[in-house]
């Protein structure tokens, strides 16, 4: 199978199914919602088949499983991932009581640079669950910037938000308007904002670079840590990982930029970021949601 030349730019997911689940916890609770997976995931592990060959391949080439273990990974990793986005609903309904949350220590060094009046650009991933986090952010939430390409994303936020209310960050668009976005960017900055990005994909003829990554190379965005450079803000890598049922950790590693040249600090600051994803995947490999395959196969 050859190499995929970028994301699209959008992802699976219909508005009508996550009315479906948003419905059936606001109902009936998270525990029913957890048990109806059991029947949904066989069915959309059959139809969604480019996300089932990337889950597949990604546990034969880079975790080394058998054909039969790869194959139970594959539900493990749908089933997780349905899991976590009705935790991410559940969240936005009476049920927030419910859950707990567990933060690194370099949470404080955010929260530091944030009360200073510095922004900070967070380099996030499609693991775990990083939204889960925003109710719980208070006030900081209000100055978390947030920057999404998925078009079916936004799309089913509007029809959930017609029952849970609107999200507390702000969303930036991430077109084709290079110099506007990275204008809005570099305002968000400077106002203080912490500006989200995914670390982990790119779009078409965006700007990336091949890195060893779990035993293969790959290749990652320029972008984020463009900015983080650029700008002289420092990078925070950022994951939510479910550790349990309603339990949650906030893994948050700050890194300032290093080096001499513009070049040296952005590859600096690609390494760190890669070196702790690829950490977080290996203790987590079911939370690995990137149904992208973006290493080099040949």
């Amino acid at each position: 199978m050859p190499r995929l030349q970028g994301w699209t730019g959008r992802s699976r997911g219909s508005a009508l199914g996550h009315r479906f689940f948003f419905e059936l916890i606001r109902c009936l609770g998270v525990r029913v919602a957890y048990g109806f997976l059991y029947c949904v995931v066989p069915f959309y592990a059959v139809g969604a088949v480019a996300p089932r060959r990337a889950s597949y391949r990604f546990a034969r080439l880079r975790l080394g499983y058998s054909r039969w273990r790869a194959a139970g990974y594959v539900f493990r990793n749908m089933y997780a991932l349905g899991q976590i986005l009705i935790d991410r609903w559940a969240l936005r309904m009476p049920y927030k009581a419910e859950y707990a949350f567990a933060y690194s220590d370099d949470y404080t060094l955010l929260l530091r640079v944030l009360d200073a009046g510095h922004g900070v650009v967070c380099v996030g991933a499609h693991v775990g669950n990083w939204e889960i986090g925003a109710p719980f952010f208070g006030d900081y939430a209000s100055r978390i910037v947030v920057g999404m390409y998925d078009g079916d994303y936004e799309a089913a936020k509007r029809e959930l938000h017609r029952g849970e209310g609107e999200v507390a960050f702000r969303v930036l668009p991430l077109g084709d308007d290079g110099v506007g976005t990275m204008l809005a960017i570099h305002t968000a900055l400077q106002a203080g904002d912490a500006v989200c990005l995914q670390g982990d994909r790119y779009m078409g003829a965006m700007k990336h670079s091949p890195q060893r990554f779990l035993g293969g190379e790959a290749q990652f965005p320029l972008g984020p840590f463009q900015v983080a450079a650029a700008e002289g803000v420092p990078m925070v890598v950022y994951f939510a990982i479910r550790t349990g049922y309603k339990c949650y950790r906030f893994h948050f590693r700050m890194v300032e930029p290093q080096g001499e040249s513009r070049a040296e600090r952005v590859a600096y600051l690609q390494r760190a970021y890669i070196d702790e994803l690829e950490n977080v995947v290996r203790c987590h490999p079911e939370q690995w949601f990137n149904f992208y395959d973006f290493w080099d196969v040949g």
